[in-house]
């Protein structure tokens, strides 16, 4: 599709396409290149609290604090964990770690840890002056590898946790919020997040569907990587969802918006048949 998404499916798959001004369905293999295909301007989610699952570990380590079920804190530590973390298993050792230069980001990680699960970090600096949070216990590794097995990998096999996508719209944006602190970015022409995963880039696109922001997915041969461009009609929403007025990027991406809205740039693409019948 023109958003970069695929789907793969039988040849009788019904498909929803426009006709003459009708919209109905036809066979997959039926579909020709320049068909226009309705899309949901939002993704509908459940408000009803996604329950995790408890970890029984036992050992020597002082407990931690294991939540019940997904929140917005948790979802946003989760965010920053998907674009800068990483997880460790050696021998008797378990850590959940994340690295960054930005002090503010830093301090929030740490208030987000301290607050959802009760636990500090013990922080290494290395020559180049980033700082690397590991949070050194078993029995918290454990429990993020039975809830949120999609963040336990390396940059390429990284994907959205599935008890964040099922989340409430507000667990998802806090998510979102995170995520944007580590792989998103403010270029000239639009907002994006950056990944070396594909799988991840979906999500990402999926994750904005649901808070109503419309996007696409570039891959960048140059680079190895997938961007997920916000659409310009969404760049107000996005901006007022998701960048922190904290955040050193929030003036420019403010000011982007505010070019958006004096400059319309809507990407609702309407299929011959509506001039025809405006007519």
């Amino acid at each position: 599709f023109s958003n970069g998404r695929s789907v793969t499916v039988t040849p009788g798959h019904p498909i929803f396409v426009d006709g003459g001004g009708e919209v109905g369905t036809v066979d997959a293999a039926e579909i020709s290149a320049g068909d226009f295909v309705p899309a949901p301007r939002k993704l509908p989610n459940s408000a009803a609290p996604m329950p995790l699952a408890d970890e029984e570990h036992r050992g020597k380590e002082r407990d931690v604090d294991l939540p019940e079920e997904m929140s917005p804190k948790l979802a946003e530590v989760l965010g920053f964990l998907t674009a800068e973390g990483h997880s460790y298993s050696g021998g008797r050792t378990h850590e959940i770690g994340f690295s960054n230069q930005d002090e503010r980001l830093l301090d929030r990680m740490d208030t987000l840890m301290t607050r959802v699960f009760g636990m500090e970090s013990t922080d290494v600096t290395n020559a180049a002056g980033t700082v690397t949070q590991r949070w050194v216990s078993t029995k918290l590794y454990r429990w993020f590898e039975r809830n949120f097995p999609e963040v336990m990998h390396t940059a390429r096999e990284k994907r959205i946790p599935a008890a964040v996508l099922g989340a409430s719209e507000e667990s998802i944006r806090r998510f979102l919020v995170g995520a944007f602190a580590g792989d998103g970015g403010v270029e000239s022409e639009a907002m994006s997040y950056t990944t070396a995963s594909e799988g991840l880039a979906e999500d990402y696109a999926d994750a904005l569907s649901k808070i109503g922001v419309a996007s696409r997915i570039h891959y960048d041969i140059a680079e190895d990587s997938w961007k997920v461009y916000v659409m310009g009609d969404s760049t107000a929403r996005f901006v007022d969802a998701v960048l922190e007025p904290a955040d050193e990027r929030y003036d420019d991406a403010v000011a982007f918006a505010d070019r958006s809205v004096d400059t319309p740039r809507h990407h609702d693409v309407l299929p011959p048949s509506a001039a025809e019948e405006l007519r």
